[in-house]
């Protein structure tokens, strides 16, 4: 019987939960695994830089696509859809 872990290793890469409580900035220095929930992170990871939003932190990935950071300095959520837009509370 095969065993499943439920936080896979990737080796020298990172699972999900190192991702995790990076900020957008830090994602963008750091090569990823290959996947689609990893390309969904770097995705919005790259859209919250282009907003002026490096520093905000990744607090969740939903299953249908969207992202949720949070910021460290004005506290307050972001939500990037997998369409690409920002919702800010």
């Amino acid at each position: 019987m095969e065993e499943i872990l439920a936080n896979p290793d990737f080796g020298s890469g990172l699972s999900l939960d190192e991702v995790v409580g990076m900020t957008a900035k830090q994602m963008s220095g750091v090569a990823l695994p290959k996947g689609e929930v990893y390309q969904t992170v770097q995705r919005a990871a790259d859209l919250m830089l282009r907003a002026g939003l490096g520093c905000y932190v990744l607090e969740e990935v939903w299953a249908d696509g969207h992202t949720v950071w949070h910021g460290i300095i004005q506290h307050d959520p972001v939500i990037v859809t997998p369409y690409g837009y920002l919702i800010r509370e």
